[in-house]
């Protein structure tokens, strides 16, 4: 018989480590946030195996570290046979306070993955010598990627482009990007969205849309409008009646031309 423990969302990742090590509990405890899913094994309280889907180990760990709106689920009858973290519980927790401190301070930057920002022409840093990857990051300073776009674009991890983009950022190399409400889309959209998925695929059809949103790394409170028809036709595909699909395709485009 399975046994689970949720925890409340305000519960940051690191409270939730110590408070599992202390305990000296085995088990899997399962993070997720938008499409990611990642996964912190435990035996006798220590961490022996962790994987974000892409990297595994510390760095996978520290990568899930930084991930925001993250729900947490630990299940204790879940094992592996896995140990991709050798050091002892202590001193990679020691670590892990200074990776959440790092991260705290890159976000008073890097507030949102929907983040963009450009190359600033007012930079008096002469003197800053760049390495290659942040040579590579710069490049991408566009005014129209996001960073949750450079993150897939140049395969790296989330901390890597972050802490990156931190650094180019105070030394006045870039700056961010404040686009207008008139670029982003109406939150009513997503309301007519909904129901109108709903009447074809049930209340499952919530689930989908989220995930889908998440996976373009927008929030509905800033979706871009140039990215409404391509998640109009990536929803339309889970419709399986072709008939069905042409009239939601139809019927969506028409209402966002509307609002």
């Amino acid at each position: 018989m399975e046994s689970r423990l949720d925890f409340n969302l305000e519960t940051s990742l690191l409270n939730i480590l110590e408070q599992l090590t202390s305990q000296k509990i085995d088990g899997c405890l399962s993070v997720k946030t938008g499409t990611k899913i990642g996964e912190i094994y435990f035996k006798n309280g220590e961490v022996i195996h962790s994987t974000d889907g892409i990297s595994s180990g510390e760095t996978a760990l520290k990568n899930i570290l930084g991930w925001s709106g993250t729900a947490f689920n630990f299940n204790q009858s879940k094992e592996t046979f896995l140990k991709s973290i050798l050091r002892t519980t202590k001193y990679l927790l020691q670590d892990c306070r200074r990776r959440v401190s790092e991260w705290e301070e890159i976000k008073k930057v890097v507030t949102d993955f929907n983040n963009c920002y450009v190359i600033s022409h007012e930079s008096v840093a002469q003197d800053i010598k760049l390495q290659p990857e942040e040579w590579q990051i710069i490049s991408f300073m566009d005014g129209n990627r996001t960073v949750g776009e450079i993150i897939e674009q140049v395969n790296k991890d989330d901390f890597t482009v972050c802490q990156i983009i931190h650094k180019l950022f105070i030394h006045n190399l870039i700056k961010k990007i404040e686009y207008p409400s008139s670029v982003i889309v109406e939150l009513s959209f997503f309301d007519l969205l909904e129901k109108e998925l709903v009447r074809h695929l049930g209340p499952v059809a919530t689930i989908i849309i989220n995930d889908e949103i998440a996976k373009f790394k927008f929030k509905k409170t800033r979706f871009p409008i140039f990215k409404v028809t391509p998640l109009i036709e990536k929803l339309s595909l889970e419709i399986e009646n072709l008939n069905h699909r042409s009239e939601f395709l139809k019927k969506m485009i028409e209402s966002f031309h509307k609002i």
